[in-house]
């Protein structure tokens, strides 16, 4: 049985997967965001999720 801490992995794991499947329907459809406002948008979440 797989521990809280392996199955908490997964979760994220399984979100990062959807939100790049996302990112990559987003670029094919012509919906994209400049490089800076990407980065700005990742390193909050960074910070946001760091402990």
């Amino acid at each position: 049985m797989a521990s809280l801490a392996e199955r908490q992995e997964d979760i994220q794991e399984k979100k990062l997967y959807k939100e790049l499947d996302k990112g990559i329907d987003d670029m094919e459809n012509g919906r994209v965001v400049p490089h800076e406002e990407a980065m700005k948008k990742l390193m909050e979440r960074f910070r946001h999720n760091a402990v």
